[in-house]
């Protein structure tokens, strides 16, 4: 048995090969096992493993035009086969090999080993110790007569016999590079299309889109005019390229005079990959190499076209972070506070600031979801989830988080929002009134099974930004503020009321919202008790305005210790609930209080009606 480790820009994989042939490459045939290597610079099928005598393995070049390179310097050249003793690594285009005989040892031990020799030229991701033979380090130099696009780039000149095919030769370039900008894609596929169209515009013999991703250069896109090219490319030429941020065209023959080599190259484009902001991403790489395809040099019109596929690359990839960045502002942001952030992301640094907090959590679900089946709950789940969040962002609100049946949602962050204690009472208001219809529409499923939704609302300093991680982004609100909104939400199971609002939400609300002042509560891990309110859904309820005005007189009677004057009050409201009315769940527990304090013979008194024990 062998086990092999492939380790390039898209795997990290181990395999374990038992017996016969093992053929390795991007799509590999032959009579045996398969190993698919995901590089673009990897031949079709480009080798084949199988046991040697002892320890030892057989490994085959299939490819037509690329070595296989070994640490120790030996090379593998295409159609051979040779023997080899293991442990052992290879490198084929931008992928390492390492495979050893048997069971012991961890093949991927040899990636973690550090590595110190560095290399001129380089396939992307080659272990650094691998060292292409006959390979001079040099320092290198640009010829004097280098040419570079300047930001004005340069006229083409149409004065001359060459017009026509000049005029030829763009209007089908161009035609090209407009089909791929209104594709506008990213990925190995996209960037292929992008090779294939950098080796046809300068008559090339290999074109390459180069990334730059964690300080590495990584082919992302790959075409060859024909098998026999190898697939590699001058790091120290495209860094020094990229190092001027212009578009280099040159003919490079001439730097053999100064003992100079550039792995056979004879002519070579590279423009630099821009993102939004000017900073480099990549670059296009494009080449002539000796003794396969002499065509010449690269003209400035060769070198524009070149630029113009290089911006297209650019644009696609700033198209493609654009896109993930605003669908995931709209997953929590409303369409406006997405194009907001899009613009402006520093909105989302953390601080401090004052906000509007909502918790709603739904009554009776989860009981209901131990009788519905599985689909069946998702599906109602979702329905109300959506009604609910449609409503808060309609109000200009983020929604933070979902857990389970609940949801956290925010007001006056990031961006400020004077009214935003109102937007968050209106958000809460339409939520409700809301929800039986959607209750409607799964009454086939509800039957007589009673749920409800209860949403506490609180008004605070929080510390805002981005609670999630590097991984998981996650902007929302840490502190007092928010656990005492949780705490008001938890409240409206045991007052019977659906909408709970804190003292400080109240004070900053419009007067003409309907609010019923409930008493003082206790919460845990909050200090000191504080005023709660009822927080009314209908504007128009003339006996809910009538009960409210009984309630609070019989509550200011109770915090004065006139208990008997409090119970009297009370007494139509009670009178109701005899007469088959729904109860007041406050008015009963203000009565039992004032009995309580009737009968209590201690002397001490607390005006604290409500103690939340969670």
């Amino acid at each position: 048995m062998f086990k092999i480790q492939i380790k390039n820009a898209s795997q990290n994989l181990s395999y374990e090969h038992f017996e016969g042939k093992l053929f390795g490459g991007r799509a590999p045939s032959g009579v045996g096992n398969a190993l698919i290597i995901k590089d673009p610079s990897v031949s079709r099928t480009h080798f084949c493993i199988e046991a040697g005598v002892g320890d030892n393995f057989l490994l085959s070049n299939i490819s037509s035009g690329n070595f296989i390179l070994f640490e120790d310097g030996k090379t593998l050249a295409p159609g051979t086969s040779a023997e080899f003793s293991t442990p052992n690594h290879f490198t084929i285009g931008s992928t390492s090999i390492f495979i050893q005989f048997g069971s012991n040892g961890n093949p991927e031990d040899f990636f973690n080993k550090e590595n110190k020799d560095t290399t001129v030229f380089n396939s992307p991701k080659r272990p650094e110790k691998l060292k292409p033979p006959s390979v001079p380090t040099i320092n290198f130099e640009f010829p004097s007569n280098s040419k570079f696009l300047d930001a004005q780039s340069h006229p083409v000149n149409f004065d001359n016999q060459n017009a026509s095919s000049a005029i030829g030769k763009i209007l089908k370039s161009l035609e090209k590079i407009n089909q791929l900008q209104a594709e506008l894609s990213v990925g190995e596929a996209y960037n292929n299309q992008i090779a294939r169209q950098l080796v046809e515009i300068a008559d090339l013999d290999i074109g390459m889109v180069l990334l730059l991703m964690n300080d590495q250069w990584v082919i992302s896109g790959c075409h060859t005019a024909n098998e026999n090219i190898s697939v590699q490319y001058s790091t120290t030429l495209v860094k020094n390229v990229v190092a001027r941020r212009k578009t280099f065209y040159q003919d490079l023959s001439n730097l053999d005079e100064k003992g100079q080599s550039l792995l056979n190259i004879e002519a070579a484009v590279i423009s630099p990959i821009l993102d939004v902001s000017g900073n480099i991403i990549g670059a296009l790489y494009g080449a002539r190499s000796r003794n396969i395809i002499s065509k010449g040099g690269i003209t400035s019109l060769d070198a524009q076209l070149v630029q113009m596929l290089a911006n297209t690359v650019g644009a696609g990839i700033v198209h493609d972070r654009a896109l993930k960045s605003k669908a995931q502002f709209e997953q929590f942001f409303s369409p406006e506070l997405a194009n907001e952030l899009d613009r402006n992301p520093d909105l989302l640094s953390g601080r401090e600031q004052e906000i509007t907090v909502m918790f709603s959590d739904l009554r009776g679900f989860t009981a209901l979801s131990n009788i519905l089946k599985p689909a069946d709950i998702c599906m109602l789940l979702q329905d109300i989830m959506e009604h609910l969040s449609e409503q808060i962002q309609l109000q200009g609100g983020v929604i933070v988080d979902y857990a389970g049946d609940g949801i956290l949602a925010m007001w006056n962050a990031p961006i400020q929002q004077p009214d935003h204690v109102e937007r968050a009472c209106k958000a809460a208001l339409v939520m409700l009134d809301g929800f039986p219809a959607v209750c409607q529409r799964w009454s086939h499923l509800l039957g007589d099974f009673p749920i409800g939704l209860g949403i506490g609302v609180n008004t605070g300093i929080a510390l805002v930004g981005n609670t999630g991680s590097k991984r998981k982004f996650k902007y929302g609100p840490m502190g007092l503020t928010v656990n005492l909104a949780s705490r008001l939400e938890s409240s409206t199971k045991i007052l019977g009321i659906p909408i709970v609002i804190s003292a400080a939400t109240q004070a900053k609300l419009p007067p003409h919202y309907p609010t019923r002042r409930l008493g003082l509560a206790r919460f845990p891990g909050v200090a000191l008790p504080i005023d709660i309110f009822e927080f009314n859904h209908s504007l128009s309820d003339n006996e809910w305005h009538e009960n409210k005005i009984i309630y609070e007189k019989a509550l200011n009677y109770f915090e004065t210790k006139s208990y008997g004057n409090a119970i009297k009050t009370l007494a139509p409201l009670i009178e109701k609930h005899g007469q088959g009315q729904l109860v007041d769940n406050p008015s009963l527990k203000l009565i039992r209080k004032c009995l309580e304090e009737m009968e209590s013979s201690s002397g001490e008194f607390s005006n604290v009606l409500w103690s939340m024990t969670k």
